[in-house]
């Protein structure tokens, strides 16, 4: 019977997202934590979503909450069980930005997508928004006069600029993880955060590094980081996946309040 439940469900998702103009490709695995774990892949074809399905996991279920073909964007909640049966919920925007596919985590109030974009802004950019009175029309587009967005990253106008004494770093990464492509910046200027250490994906405070480095040798090559900082920039963003975006005048820099960004602030990595 479980069986025939997630195929019902399969084929619902399947549906929604063929009306976004997306592909599902499933695979099946065991042994892993993660009952569902949706990505983005690439065949000959192009780009499709991924769906990797734990064969352990019965009580799975995916439910359509919104689909806009217009927009593009399908949100839908993932309900799942822990080890003690309480049930988990998630929600997910999956859908189409500037040139690719993409799978975003979203807070679970969200009713609709409208909804979705409105928590996935930043405080800062939705201040900022009221402050320069945007129209309900340009809300959500990438470039208004709230903000300018490129990925997760919004850019925030703000009143700077920085004294002669200012270090301004040149072609700077704003890294959301470690692995992550950065988002490179012409120009950076940053204040506070903390000293980190990056190894093979993780992030290391110096007394987690000092005491790697004494367990294991110093073989290892970290390589050190700032992370948490407030960050102004100017000029040219590229990204190789987005649209090159110009800056005019100082930006601060604000993460998505996806979920699993909750609590961060801009990361100016420095090599």
């Amino acid at each position: 019977m479980a069986k025939v439940v997630v195929w019902l469900w399969l084929e619902t998702l399947t549906k929604a997202l063929q009306k976004i103009g997306a592909r599902l490709k499933v695979t099946h695995r065991r042994g892993s934590r993660n009952p569902l774990q949706f990505n983005v892949g690439t065949d000959r074809q192009g780009e499709f979503f991924t769906l990797s399905v734990n064969e352990e996991s019965e009580d799975a279920d995916v439910r359509i909450v919104a689909v806009d073909p217009v927009l593009m964007q399908a949100l839908i909640l993932i309900v799942t069980k822990d080890e003690s049966g309480k049930p988990q919920k998630e929600k997910l925007l999956l859908g189409h930005d500037e040139r690719h596919w993409f799978v975003a985590g979203v807070p679970e109030k969200a009713r609709n997508i409208k909804d979705a974009f409105r928590l996935l802004k930043p405080e800062a950019a939705r201040v900022s928004q009221e402050r320069a009175r945007v129209g309900s029309k340009t809300l959500d587009r990438r470039k208004n006069k709230g903000f300018i967005r490129q990925g997760e990253w919004f850019f925030v106008p703000v009143q700077f600029e920085p004294d002669k004494k200012t270090h301004i770093y040149k072609n700077e990464p704003l890294q959301r993880a470690p692995g992550s492509t950065p988002h490179v910046v012409e120009k950076l200027v940053r204040f506070g955060g903390q000293q980190v250490y990056i190894l093979n994906g993780g992030i290391y405070t110096q007394e987690q590094k000092d005491a790697y480095v004494a367990a294991n040798g110093g073989r290892q090559h970290f390589q050190a980081r700032t992370q948490n900082a407030t960050v102004f920039v100017t000029g040219k963003v590229s990204h190789k996946d987005h649209k090159t975006v110009y800056l005019p005048g100082w930006h601060e820099v604000h993460l998505s309040r996806e979920p699993s960004n909750t609590g961060r602030s801009a990361q100016g990595f420095l090599d």
